[in-house]
């Protein structure tokens, strides 16, 4: 699909999320970015470690285009869950009921759990998303530590609302 025009932003492990998250002045989490851009926004996420997961709770548009969410071009930013405590089970991505969306050239890594009633996964498309573009991203070390009673997944995608199906998903 066409790209609309929409802002660039960006967000680097040295920044800071009270700046306008422009090159010179980049937002510090993936989180602030996501609670921040609208429909046809691409976010440039320069290379390095972000502790942290990262709930995705806005939608692009077909008429405005994808919000995509990608490394900064020749940069790896990785998404790490190590020593992280999350309440969602360890997820590093969530897209839940949001649509339109683009992760692009991430690692993602080291989202576990000791708990049997917990499953960390890289990343979780869920709902009704659609429109949703998993593009170039390495995803390892995703696991459960609790036993034969535990459960993790580097991709899940569950559609949640049927007859409303996921659709128009690239992986």
């Amino acid at each position: 699909p066409v790209q609309a025009a929409g802002q660039t932003y960006y967000v680097a492990a040295s920044g800071n999320d009270g700046n306008p998250g422009t090159m010179d002045q980049p937002w510090r989490t993936i989180q602030h970015a996501a609670d921040s851009v609208t429909a046809g926004d691409v976010v440039q996420v320069r290379g390095g470690i972000y502790n942290e997961a990262v709930f995705i709770n806005v939608s692009g548009s077909a008429a405005n285009g994808h919000i995509t969410f990608q490394s900064y071009t020749g940069e790896t930013a990785i998404l790490d869950g190590s020593g992280f405590a999350s309440t969602s089970g360890d997820i590093g991505f969530l897209i839940q009921d949001q649509s339109y969306i683009i992760l692009n050239g991430f690692e993602i890594r080291n989202y576990s759990t000791n708990q049997a009633d917990a499953t960390p996964m890289g990343i979780f498309v869920t709902g009704t998303s659609h429109h949703i573009q998993i593009l170039n991203n390495h995803i390892h070390h995703i696991e459960t530590l609790a036993g034969a009673n535990g459960n993790a997944h580097g991709l899940a995608v569950y559609g949640s609302a049927a007859p409303a199906s996921i659709h128009d998903l690239l992986i």
